[in-house]
């Protein structure tokens, strides 16, 4: 006789045979129902797969599948020339990403929602059986969303999928401090098993995966979700706060033990008190690491022109019912050797200004002011409203300045 090739032969073999006594009904049940899940769950993700496939394959042009042919590959050169001489203006989504990332604090519309549980406590036997039935539904909510995420953020959806899919996530990690321990983890998933009764949150971190560097000590799984948290979400604790963000950008490593009001780098920054207090209270969803990054790479021309003397820094923070807009503003600084007509680094956007839109894309609007040849001009890079012109005239401007929008949820 033929052995069954897989666990779904072998469970369909029993159920034909009728071999197996009343005791075991249960553990078959239990086996059966694993695997059907197992199933839809590799479906979906293939299926998901696929579709990047096919979207990929859709792209390519004739032209580019046919590159004998003389006549196509002129017309593509021209495309390329034309493209490059095109404004900048991109107009992207981040109210989208946003509202999908709100989920890991509001729920969707199933249970009480195990997406919001990923990230906040809940108690075996009250809001779930069991682990595995909390995994159940945590996989399913996720793959509901990550085809959109995937094609709004890449950096995120990966980062998400290896905190909740992955069982493998010991062998690369996530997030800028490569942990390496997510909810599909097989050591949280063995002792989930093992102790029945208890909490996931309290399941302590193995000691290879305890400290993934210098500075950062994950002792209990809670850390871990905590970790995640400070990933998709600017908050007021500390270590993800906007006031944080902006201190590491600007001296470019580690924030110190110091108290930030009395940072040197702040102090140098000279920003108010209430200020401080300010960037230390917002809270919005993002791709924290990738704004960092943005952070970055702004503040390294700021620093070089402080350097040499030129202007001082001042940072303004407004509210709305739907977003928060943050203007980093260099007194003083202005582009007026150039021409808002001329091609240059400022009209066509390339290096870091570039890389600086590749990083927050999807995440939030962003907008240049400064002076040129012409006048005071605002360049909007990333927009949510195509209607928006690329370039605007404007009154005045004080000095170089960056405009960020960052959105809150909408539903």
């Amino acid at each position: 006789m033929k052995p069954p090739a897989n666990k779904t032969e072998f469970i369909l073999s029993l159920l034909d045979s009728g071999r197996f006594e009343k005791s075991e009904h249960e553990r078959l049940l239990r086996l059966a129902t694993n695997e059907i899940h197992a199933i839809e769950t590799s479906e979906i993700v293939l299926r998901n797969e696929i579709e990047s496939i096919k979207e990929a394959i859709s792209k390519l042009g004739s032209s580019d599948m046919h590159s004998g042919n003389k006549e196509t590959s002129s017309k593509k050169n021209t495309t390329t020339h034309e493209k490059a001489s095109l404004p900048h203006k991109v107009v992207h989504e981040p109210q989208k990403l946003v509202n999908l990332l709100s989920l890991f604090s509001r729920g969707g519309d199933e249970r009480s929602s195990a997406l919001k549980h990923s990230v906040h406590e809940w108690f075996v036997g009250a809001d779930y059986e069991s682990y595995d039935e909390f995994m159940k539904y945590l996989k399913q909510e996720f793959l509901k969303l990550s085809k959109e995420l995937k094609a709004l953020n890449q950096n995120l959806f990966h980062k998400c999928s290896a905190f909740i899919l992955y069982d493998k996530v010991a062998n690369k990690g996530w997030g800028p401090d490569r942990i390496k321990i997510g909810w599909s983890s097989p050591e949280l998933a063995n002792w989930c098993k093992k102790n029945p009764t208890k909490n996931p949150q309290d399941f302590r971190i193995p000691r290879e995966f305890r400290e993934p560097r210098k500075g950062i000590r994950l002792n209990t799984f809670e850390h871990v979700i905590t970790r995640f948290k400070y990933q998709i979400e600017v908050r007021r604790e500390r270590p993800a706060s906007l006031a944080t963000l902006f201190l590491k950008a600007f001296r470019n490593n580690n924030v110190d033990k110091t108290p930030i009001a009395r940072s040197p780098a702040f102090i140098k920054l000279g920003l108010s008190d209430e200020l401080i207090n300010d960037l230390e209270s917002v809270t919005f969803y993002t791709d924290v690491q990738w704004l960092e990054y943005a952070f970055r790479i702004m503040f390294k021309p700021i620093n070089e022109r402080l350097r040499k003397g030129v202007g001082n820094i001042k940072v303004e923070l407004a509210e709305s019912d739907n977003f928060y807009k943050l203007m980093i503003i260099h007194n003083g600084s202005f582009n007026d050797q150039m021409s808002v007509n001329s091609t240059n680094k400022l009209t066509i956007l390339s290096g870091d200004f570039e890389n600086i839109r590749n990083k927050l894309h999807n995440l939030c609007d962003w907008t240049i002011e400064t002076r040129f040849k012409e006048g005071a001009y605002r360049l909007n890079y990333l927009v949510s409203d195509e209607t928006t012109d690329f370039k605007e005239p404007i009154t005045d401007c004080n000095g170089f300045t960056h405009v960020l929008t960052f959105y809150k949820p909408s539903n």
